[in-house]
């Protein structure tokens, strides 16, 4: 995610890559509608690009969960 907040494209490209697609299944099993999924993780993904130098990233281990 640091590289993504230093506006490093391709980062972001790998994350988008990586996780669009699954993201779009997830979302679809709620909308059960394809088009609005993948429209969705398109607006989630900008959003995320456009705020990538305020988003904090906190991660939790799942031991310490």
């Amino acid at each position: 995610m640091k590289l993504i907040q230093s506006g490093d494209e391709h980062a972001f490209k790998y994350l988008f890559d990586t996780y669009f697609a699954s993201l779009c299944r997830f979302m679809n099993v709620y909308l059960d509608n394809t088009q609005e999924s993948e429209e969705l993780a398109l607006d989630i993904f900008l959003y995320v690009w456009e705020h990538r130098q305020t988003i904090e990233v906190n991660m939790v281990h799942p031991i310490n969960a």
